[in-house]
């Protein structure tokens, strides 16, 4: 979902944010042509399944980032 819209030679980033009872993944690369990934693939469908939350964003400087959210079970 990234990797098409990445920029060659660029690098793929991911950040993790450990909280109390959530942990965070944001995977980001510089696009050459910045646009929100579908959200009606079968890829989308995986990563939602698995994770509690997903989103995606475009920053700055045609940075193209998907975003994982997941609770502690309760």
């Amino acid at each position: 979902m990234l990797l098409s819209q990445a920029i060659p030679g660029t690098d793929l980033e991911c950040v993790f944010e450990l909280g109390t009872d959530q942990v965070k993944i944001t995977v980001s690369v510089t696009a050459a042509q910045a646009r929100m990934p579908a959200r009606d693939t079968f890829a989308w469908t995986v990563l939602s399944a698995l994770a509690g939350s997903v989103d995606s964003k475009v920053g700055p400087d045609d940075r193209v980032s998907i975003v994982l959210a997941k609770r502690r079970g309760g």
